[in-house]
């Protein structure tokens, strides 16, 4: 008896007790070998006979990020994230990109000046124009970052150290938050520059801030900084971070204390500059020279 029923992935048999021929199907005679088209099968019944292609893989966004491209990897048989498939600061918005600036545009939030006209974030009137009023930009990271803030309630000193102790730099204010923070994981930077360049710059990094995740108050501490004025993070004493509600808006409330060599305040206006996570904030204001420093008066610069 001929049992060959055609069918190339099925074993064809003869089953004597039965006295019938029997057709085993095997889907490992189906096996291309390649991962990523899926597990062919093999059928035999009705008119579908034969090695059917199996579903190909499909890989899940593992990173979140639009730019980048999840692809199956028949080498490693995996899904593995794949290059970059947009070109942030090509001037070009691509899928993924909230914006997209060219090289020459100033991010308002990353201690840099992006556009190299000396001015660096909040100074710079491509983030906020000759009256204060901010300006959203598009950040280096090809997202929209969020607009400098006004630094409102900002009373601050610069003391000439004596005796060969360090400067000693004081301020505190508030200002309305943009975005939420997380400084356990975002930080928190600070500048204070004038039409010469920077006074002082420090930042604080994952792992410095102390807090509880989600909380509405941070601190930092280092008391070496008031010894010779470096410390950790280059002077930077102690800060505290607050998170108040005043009406329906949320206020990041600030205060901070460094030491270093503040001999570059030698002009009456300088610019005070906070950022945590995307929030920027600034205030561009006259100081009042006094008998051994600078005084930024307590008042309210809100325009």
């Amino acid at each position: 008896m001929n049992c060959d029923d055609g069918v190339a992935c099925t074993a064809d048999s003869c089953n004597e007790a039965n006295d019938a021929c029997a057709h085993a199907g095997s889907d490992a005679a189906c096996n291309d070998s390649q991962f990523c088209n899926g597990t062919e099968v093999c059928v035999d019944q009705g008119s579908q006979q034969g090695c059917v292609p199996g579903t190909s893989v499909t890989c899940p966004d593992s990173d979140g990020f639009a730019c980048t491209s999840d692809v199956c990897d028949e080498g490693t048989d995996a899904c593995v994230t794949g290059s970059n498939q947009c070109v942030c600061g090509n001037d070009t918005q691509e899928p993924g990109e909230e914006c997209d600036p060219s090289s020459s545009t100033e991010d308002c939030n990353n201690l840099t000046d992006d556009d190299g006209d000396g001015k660096v974030d909040c100074r710079d009137t491509d983030c906020a124009d000759a009256n204060g009023t901010p300006i959203v930009t598009c950040g280096t990271n090809c997202l929209v970052d969020d607009a400098c803030e006004k630094i409102l309630k900002d009373p601050g000193t610069i003391t000439w150290g004596s005796g060969g102790a360090p400067d000693r730099f004081v301020v505190h204010g508030r200002f309305p938050m943009s975005s939420p923070i997380e400084p356990l994981s975002e930080g928190f930077a600070v500048r204070l520059s004038n039409a010469y360049g920077t006074i002082y710059e420090s930042q604080l990094i994952t792992g410095d801030v102390r807090g509880r995740v989600g909380g509405r108050s941070f601190k930092y501490r280092d008391k070496s900084a008031r010894d010779d004025g470096v410390g950790q993070r280059n002077g930077l004493y102690g800060v505290s971070i607050k998170i108040r509600e005043v009406g329906d808006v949320s206020y990041l409330s600030f205060k901070l204390t460094a030491y270093g060599d503040f001999s570059a305040a030698i002009i009456p206006q300088m610019t005070t500059q906070i950022v945590v996570g995307s929030n920027a904030a600034y205030l561009d204001a006259p100081w009042t020279p006094t008998g051994n420093g600078w005084k930024l008066p307590l008042s309210d610069f809100e325009p």
